[in-house]
């Protein structure tokens, strides 16, 4: 059967950012319909097994260090995958109580010891962001009501990555 493929690059993202918004009505939905990052990024050739939902629930502390628990989302897919998911402000509220800080995000880039990994990422955080504030909408949606504090700091974040032209004033309900 093998591990399914995660997203990889700018039009995967936005492909997957579409399916989910596909879901969800109401003006925040819309308003991130128009809300596209500029450009576009490539698939990465440097595929990696990715744990799928590296949020802090899933990371306990041993003797040796830090470890990934509950494996029940593997993937195979751009390691930047992993990054964003960890790094989302929302997940990060929802599993901490707050984001992260964007000294504790320089930290994190800096320690996961690959450069072009973190370079990438960062290239591709307009994506990752839009892509978990229409998840964010979705679960909203769907009774989730904890969500709609991680879909205020991922618009947020993604308001501080892409031309702010494209995004002002759109997120009001």
């Amino acid at each position: 059967m093998g591990l399914r493929h995660a997203p990889n690059g700018s039009d995967d993202l936005e492909s997957q950012t579409e399916e989910i918004l596909a879901r969800c009505g109401g003006s925040q939905a819309d308003a991130l319909r128009l809300a596209r990052p500029e450009g576009k990024v490539a698939p990465t050739i440097s595929i990696a097994l990715l744990h799928g939902d590296p949020v802090p629930g899933n990371l306990v502390l041993s003797e040796t260090g830090l470890a990934f628990i509950d494996w029940q989302c593997p993937a195979l897919g751009d390691p930047c995958e992993d990054l964003a998911i960890f790094l989302s402000p929302a997940m990060q509220h929802l599993y901490r109580g707050h984001a992260l800080s964007p000294r504790e995000v320089r930290n994190c880039l800096h320690a996961y010891g690959a450069p072009d990994v973190t370079s990438r990422y960062d290239v591709l955080r307009p994506w990752y962001h839009r892509r978990m504030a229409a998840y964010c909408i979705w679960r909203v949606q769907t009774g989730a009501t904890e969500y709609a504090a991680g879909l205020d700091l991922e618009l947020a974040a993604l308001q501080g990555c892409v031309n702010k032209d494209q995004v002002v004033d759109r997120w009001v309900d």
